[in-house]
């Protein structure tokens, strides 16, 4: 249980990282040792205040000098900062948290929101679906799918890479939008073959909040609107190693949930 003690002690440590350059500085010592003089020169800051903000993330532990008088973090220190990610991804994007949320998203998710930090936001769905084809042409090992929409003129590229042996992983919902000829189009392109031989992999969830579009080295999300569904016009596009596993691994933790494919649930929308 925590206590007023324990959140006395969070909000004062909460305090020491409430400025930009005591941030900065962390930022720098990441990276390496340095000492404050090495700093002032590329902060806008003078020599008295880079001096007193080392001295304070030091009084918070945060930071220790060395035998040589360069500084680096400590290991609350480094853990702190770390924590950074989650805070300026969320404040980074608070309006698009205003009409969006994470749906039922699993707490160890909510852990690591920080990895989501270094993306590119992305509005309108044109542009979307030309970085969504994007990612199916750039996949050379795999393409995994979690949606609630099928997208027919995302077929083509899709196919391509089947045939190149790319592999396929796709969870649909049982509500998923489906566009007229698509059941067509499975058997003009000989779909069942590719799951026959392995390539192609489905599962099914009754619901899917959230919309994830992946390969071995990108990825884009898609959090639900305030009624629940997938928001396919603003998305989240990453290559970093942090956003990919994030997506990476929701993608498998859904994979694994997931249940056998069931074609019958799915109906053409007239």
């Amino acid at each position: 249980m925590v206590d007023d003690a324990m959140y006395e002690t969070a909000a004062d440590n909460f305090l020491e990282l409430s400025s930009i350059q005591r941030l900065q500085i962390l930022a720098k010592l990441e990276e390496k040792k340095s000492k404050p003089a090495d700093l002032v020169k590329e902060f806008d800051s003078t020599k008295q205040e880079v001096y007193r903000n080392f001295s304070r993330l030091e009084d918070g532990h945060l930071i220790v000098k060395d035998r040589d008088g360069n500084y680096e973090l400590t290991e609350f220190g480094r853990t702190m900062y770390n924590q950074v990610p989650a805070i300026m991804f969320l404040s980074q994007n608070m309006k698009y948290f205003h009409h969006h949320n994470f749906g039922n998203m699993p707490k160890k998710f909510y852990m690591r929101v920080g990895q989501l930090s270094d993306c590119q936001y992305i509005k309108g769905l044109g542009t979307i679906l030309e970085k969504w084809k994007e990612i199916y042409n750039n996949a050379e090992e795999y393409i995994y799918l979690l949606t609630s929409e099928i997208i027919l003129d995302l077929g083509k590229p899709l196919i391509e890479k089947l045939k190149k042996g790319v592999k396929l992983q796709y969870i649909l919902s049982e509500t998923c939008t489906i566009p007229q000829g698509r059941a067509e189009n499975m058997k003009k392109i000989d779909f069942k073959k590719y799951v026959q031989n392995g390539t192609a992999e489905r599962k099914m969830l009754k619901t899917i909040p959230t919309a994830i579009v992946l390969n071995e080295k990108e990825a884009f999300i898609a959090f639900p609107d305030l009624a629940g569904e997938p928001d396919l016009s603003e998305i989240f596009y990453g290559t970093s190693a942090d956003f990919h596993e994030w997506c990476h691994d929701y993608f498998l933790y859904y994979w694994n949930k997931a249940g056998s494919f069931n074609e019958s649930k799915l109906v053409e929308k007239v």
